[in-house]
């Protein structure tokens, strides 16, 4: 048996080195482990690798078994997880055909995550750490999640890059608005964990971006613009770029991103009113925008050159 766990241990070793090289590194730099983007076929290639040596004994104690499961935990969350998975490794378990233990999880975690891929291990506000929240954060976003039938995530990133002016300027940040607006469209309870408010105020902060450098507001077809002036913008967001739907997917992100750009910058010229019926609150939302220039009539003299705005409610 020990020669038999020599061996994979060895075949472990060289798969992340392979997968390293392929990658033009030597060794992690530090980068979260979604960003690795493995394709479908090293995803498969890893369970495969991982079943074999699961139920070995010490598997704990050697680092590239430990940082393989890390890196598939991750890439489960990225590429299957779904709502009714929970927030349990049940699911886990039973694609890798194997359960670890609390102890072997509280050795494998910190050799794999934290001293191979020198990622962060993420804590409760109680100071015990979070093993689970940690190799779920790594993995970016749930992806079946986002593309479910019914979704409602392409109207989030609307809502949000509608206000991304105003909530850059007011707040210096995207992630209260994201808060928000998850709350208020009923999203799964996984977007509201503060990794995945991060990662969506980060992927609208970068679409705005590109929206920005590459003045695709302009552009009937920004996707055809950007695989041109900059093929390789989908790596930048923590998405599986390997199929048609997560293509697609991005793809409608940053349509949606050019045309709420186009909006804003039309709505910075005019006074407008929006109602937003907000169903978990049963309430009316209003949403006033006001132009940078403001001109209207006067049918005489004003005694003064100062002027309130104030809104009233029509009846």
């Amino acid at each position: 048996m020990a020669d038999s766990t020599s061996q994979v241990t060895l075949s472990m070793h060289g798969w992340l080195s392979r997968l390293l090289s392929r990658r033009d590194l030597r060794t992690p730099d530090q980068r979260p482990l979604y960003a690795y983007q493995l394709n479908s076929d090293e995803y498969a290639e890893l369970l495969v690798r991982l079943r074999e040596v699961a139920s070995f004994d010490g598997v704990a104690r050697d680092p590239a078994i430990c940082a393989a499961f890390c890196l598939f935990c991750a890439e489960w969350y990225r590429r299957e997880y779904r709502v009714e998975d929970g927030w349990s490794w049940d699911a886990i378990w039973k694609r890798l055909d194997h359960e670890f233990s609390a102890p072997e999880l509280a050795r494998l975690i910190p050799k794999g995550l934290d001293k191979f891929w020198q990622r962060p291990i993420r804590f409760y506000e109680s100071e015990r750490r979070n093993f689970l929240g940690s190799l779920f954060s790594e993995g970016g976003l749930p992806f079946k999640v986002l593309t479910e039938p019914g979704s409602r995530f392409q109207t989030l990133f609307a809502r949000v890059l509608k206000q991304y002016s105003v909530s850059k300027a007011l707040a210096g940040s995207l992630e209260p608005a994201v808060k928000y607006q998850i709350e208020q469209l009923n999203l799964p309870q996984v977007f509201l964990e503060q990794t995945s408010v991060e990662l969506i105020a980060g992927m609208a902060d970068q679409l705005a971006q590109l929206v920005d450098f590459y003045q695709l507001e302009d552009n009937s077809n920004p996707v055809d613009v950007l695989d041109v002036r900059s093929p390789g913008w989908r790596k930048l967001f923590p998405l599986p770029l390997d199929d048609d739907t997560g293509r697609d997917f991005l793809n409608g992100l940053l349509a949606t991103a050019s045309k709420e750009t186009r909006t804003g910058v039309k709505s910075l010229k005019s006074l407008s009113c929006e109602h937003y019926w907000l169903s978990s609150l049963n309430c009316l939302e209003t949403e006033i925008t006001l132009p940078s220039v403001l001109t209207m009539a006067v049918d005489h003299q004003p005694v003064s050159n100062r002027f309130d705005l104030s809104i009233s409610e029509g009846r």
